[in-house]
Formats: C-alpha cells, sequence, structure tokens
C-alpha cells in the first residue's frame, strides 16, 4: 500500500503474481479486495496471475525462465553489470561511457536482424567489451540473459532457449578459444536464439 501511494510511482499498470492456483472467482475477490483498500488501483488495469498463468509465460519465455528460476547459471543484464563493477574494482568504474558508438550501433543492429545467429565481441582485458554489449542492450534487457562462467554453459542450455518467436539474446562472457569452438556450433545451428560470445580471443574457423 506504502508504495502504491508514493507519488514517485507512476505504473500504467499493476500486476499481482501469486504462486498459488487461481480460479476466476479468486482472481476477482483478490482484485475487488485491492481496489477497495487501495483506492490509486481503480483507474488503472490490475492484472492478476496465479500459478498456472506464471508456467505458461515461462514456458513461452526462456529468457525470463532462465534469467530468474533457473539454475542460477543465467543471469538478467542487471546483475552482469553488478558483476561487472566489481571487476573493475582495482582500476575505477569509468562513469561516462564514450567512444564506442559504432560498437554500440553494430551490437543493436545484430540484435534487431534475424538473418545471422552468433556475433564474437573480442578485445584485449579492459578494452570496454562487456562493458559495450551491457550499454548496447539495455532497452531490450527483457529478453536478454547473461552468462559469466562459460564452463557451466551446455549444448541443453542453447536448445532451451531457442524458442521462437521468443527472439532470446543469449550473451556468454569469459570465453577461451576451446569455448568459442563448442559455442560457435552451437550457436550457428539454432533457428531462434541469437548469441553473442565476448573473449579475449579470435574465434578461428575451419579452413
Amino acid at each position: 500500500q506504502a508504495e502504491a501511494r508514493d507519488d514517485s510511482y507512476d505504473a500504467d499498470r499493476y500486476v499481482l503474481l501469486a504462486n498459488l492456483d487461481l480460479s476466476p472467482s479468486d482472481r476477482a475477490s483478490l482484485s475487488d479486495a485491492l481496489r477497495k483498500d487501495c483506492p490509486e488501483y481503480q483507474d488503472k488495469p490490475l492484472i492478476i496471475w496465479g500459478a498456472a498463468e506464471i508456467a505458461a509465460v515461462l514456458n513461452t519465455r526462456p529468457s525470463i525462465r532462465h534469467a530468474f528460476f533457473s539454475d542460477g547459471i543465467f543471469c538478467t543484464l542487471e546483475i552482469a553489470r553488478e558483476e561487472l563493477r566489481a571487476r573493475y574494482a582495482a582500476v575505477g568504474w569509468p562513469d561516462q561511457f564514450v567512444g564506442y558508438d559504432a560498437q554500440l550501433s553494430g551490437l543493436r543492429e545484430f540484435a534487431a536482424q534475424h538473418r545471422n545467429r552468433l556475433l564474437v565481441a573480442t578485445g584485449p582485458p579492459y578494452s570496454g567489451k562487456t562493458r559495450t554489449v551491457l550499454e548496447a542492450f539495455r532497452e531490450i534487457r527483457a529478453s536478454v540473459v547473461w552468462a559469466s562462467d562459460p564452463n557451466r554453459v551446455t549444448e541443453d542450455h542453447f536448445r532451451a532457449l531457442d524458442v521462437p518467436p521468443d527472439g532470446t539474446l543469449a550473451v556468454v562472457d569469459n570465453c577461451d578459444p576451446d569455448h568459442l569452438a563448442r559455442f560457435e556450433r552451437w550457436a550457428r545451428s539454432r533457428t531462434s536464439l541469437k548469441t553473442i560470445l565476448i573473449s579475449r580471443h579470435l574465434l578461428r574457423l575451419p579452413d
């Protein structure tokens, strides 16, 4: 209630998630109770999902399922950003991020197109490659899952995230040459999933 009555909140709708099976009458009763107790809800859509509705969404949106409810291998863009800030503790986190316009544009074009499945972001340590990927996808972060430990990523994860028409974008950071070679094969065989691999090394293609 306190949050709903805070003037700084300007939501266009409110969503209540309940990990319980809710019948239509249950949802109607909850809606009536919330609207009675919080008049601020009167002029905004109020959406109530029970366990069945949540499961249905998670089954069709693998990016959300793996970022929030999976085995901890993938995380959200926000958590990946905090991990990177911690890695920059020794050299300092630059508040200004300038000079990467071409790279940002290229990453966003990759995310928007429907032909290519794989992009490799490469460069020396502390050259800004991970930060650039993070900055590029802030506007579509709900569709991005991030893995910082490539040793835990398996082909089954690539398969599970490849659910059309979700358009999930998977980013795997800290890849060594073996990871690049393995993930390249898995990424190119996907039909919907797009993959970005971040590495200090170049992807070596067979002759």
